[in-house]
């Protein structure tokens, strides 16, 4: 034999080492599982010349070799995949099994990397703690161009300690997942669901569950598996919704073995219509009487949802209240105070400032007033009745639930005066004022009497329209007392009495039947039905929507 050949197999070494993947085997090992890892090792040629394994043993610690039904050693390729080495060993003495004809190469200067893999025994002990490992020189042979050399090892490569979950079949079910959210993400309609992995050392799956009825469990739509060398995803984005539709998810925990945690707590979620959704919010004040004389007093809580947008909020106006009711509107914003009003047009965001409300946010935003001790008697029904809704880029943007009522809330003062009678100015007596004087818009009223009107022009047509009561009267702030104008009868009969209105951005046109300060409206539902009564066009009032709203409705006109 050459003398540099001998130099060569003297300096043979081989190091073993754990590798780092052994860290994701885990502690818990169940009775029946088949080839469950035990120890990943690594076996590191030193030399500058490739190094053969012939064969190898590995040994067992804890335990009994009754918990085994078999040991099996397998190369892992750096892609992952699995290449058997020598046969199975199905029988062990003294927790010794050995596996010839291995026929592994290592490369010069590199490594390759093992598994010890065991099937346990259904009839394994529980409670058993065990480990296979490879431990020592004597455990190894190699060889050199093909001559058998004694193995020159460093290094250990100890197995995990696993505990045996055995005596009969597993029918334990894992722990339920925590912190269950369903929340709407993106600008895609999209309902995501996220969770907390339970600690079980079982755990092989997690499954989402889908339904459309609450309390069933409906179908599986996603599950992702737990295990060693997976990254472990703890969140599902569901896209495959509709608008508008309420799902139930459930998220439950399965082990190995298939047990499926127990939980029945389901968690739903929906996605509105791309815009801004305004509900009256679960915080809102219930219906029920105040009195005059008080501050602070809730009136409403809505919940502004920005549904798939972001929303830039201006020129927010409220409807529903009038000045003989409340003296100073106030605005919050979750609960801060940031504006207050005692105008009424009952708006904010009229400055140039902003309300903003992020991607699938909400923000809710409550009313509350000050009933001076002067209130009148009557009700306050408030609702969001315009604003201007745009993304950052100035992109306008759909707004539903406009018109979103509160609770009524009543208001127990004084008793609202009779229409005031003014003195006509001295200049006119009453019985000398023509139609010739009044002009378009003027507030008139028969001399002696307490029905005020206010007239319009179409063409040679000439209309009134009875303004109802004082509260509506009061609601118009551009409306003073001090304007009307009485008249004698025969010139508030000289105007065609119009009983058509239509409120300001809503198309419906309704025919008014007054009675008193009260009154009922009905909708003129179709053209046919409104030029079957011969009804005129041109007499249509436009009126805001607190006047419209203080008549009762009652059935279409069709």
């Amino acid at each position: 034999m050459p003398t540099r050949h001998f130099l060569l197999a003297a300096e043979a070494a081989i190091e073993i080492t754990r590798d780092v993947s052994a860290s994701s085997i885990g502690a818990i090992v169940q009775a029946g599982s088949r080839s469950a890892d035990f120890n990943i090792m690594r076996l590191n040629n030193k030399n500058a010349y490739a190094v053969k394994i012939d064969w190898l043993k590995v040994s067992r610690g804890g335990g009994t070799d009754a918990d085994f039904d078999d040991v099996s050693i397998y190369y892992l390729s750096p892609t992952g995949s699995r290449t058997q080495l020598g046969a199975t060993q199905y029988s062990f003495a003294s927790g010794t099994a050995y596996f010839d004809n291995v026929a592994l190469t290592i490369p010069a200067n590199s490594s390759s990397t093992l598994a010890v893999s065991a099937s346990v025994s259904v009839s394994a002990i529980n409670g058993d703690i065990v480990t296979w490992s490879l431990a020592s020189a004597d455990h190894i042979s190699i060889s050199i161009s093909g001559t058998t050399q004694p193995a020159i090892s460093s290094g250990t490569a100890t197995g995990i300690n696993r505990t045996i979950l055995g005596n009969g079949p597993d029918t334990t079910a894992p722990a339920t997942p925590t912190g269950i959210k369903v929340e709407s993400v993106n600008e895609e309609p999209t309902l995501r669901v996220s969770w907390v992995d339970p600690t079980d050392s079982d755990l092989q799956k997690i499954a989402i569950y889908r339904s459309l009825i609450s309390g069933q469990k409906g179908l599986l739509v996603y599950s992702f598996d737990r295990g060693v060398g997976i990254v472990p995803v703890k969140t599902y984005d569901d896209k495959n919704i509709i608008t508008g539709t309420t799902y139930y998810y459930s998220v439950k925990a399965i082990d190995f073995v298939g047990n499926e945690s127990t939980n029945a707590t389901q968690y739903l979620g929906i996605v509105y219509g791309n815009g801004l959704n305004i509900f009256l919010d679960s915080s809102s004040a219930t219906a029920r009487s105040v009195n005059a004389s008080s501050s602070d007093i809730s009136l409403a809580a809505f919940k502004f949802l920005a549904s798939n947008v972001d929303a830039e909020i201006t020129n927010l106006k409220f409807e529903g209240m009038s000045l003989d009711r409340i003296s100073r509107l106030k605005l919050y914003v979750n609960g801060t105070l940031v504006a207050s009003t005692t105008s009424s047009d009952f708006i904010f965001y009229n400055d140039g400032t902003k309300l903003i409300i992020d991607l699938n946010a909400s923000k809710v935003i409550s009313l509350k007033a000050d009933i001076p001790s002067t209130a009148y008697t009557g009700d306050i029904i408030a609702k969001v009745s315009s604003l201007s809704a745009r993304r950052a880029s100035w992109f306008p943007i759909s707004t539903y639930g406009m018109g979103t009522a509160a609770n009524k809330i009543s208001v127990l003062g004084t008793t609202p005066p009779l229409m005031p009678i003014a003195s006509s100015p001295a200049s006119a007596e009453p019985s000398s004022v023509s139609t010739a004087d009044i002009p378009e818009g003027a507030l008139i009223r028969a001399q002696g009497g307490f029905d005020v009107f206010i007239v319009k022009y179409v063409g040679s047509k000439k209309f009134k329209r009875l303004i109802l009561s004082p509260s509506v009267f009061n609601n118009y702030g551009h409306l003073k007392w001090s304007d009307i104008r009485d008249v004698n009868q025969a010139v508030v009969d000289a105007f065609a009495t119009s009983e058509l209105v239509r409120a300001v951005g809503d198309d419906k046109v309704y025919k008014l039947y007054p009675s008193g300060d009260e009154g009922q409206k009905r909708w003129i539902k179709t053209a046919s039905a409104f030029a079957a009564m011969g009804f005129d066009a041109d007499s249509i009032y436009e009126i805001n929507s607190f006047d419209r709203d203080s008549y009762l409705t009652g059935s279409d006109l069709q």
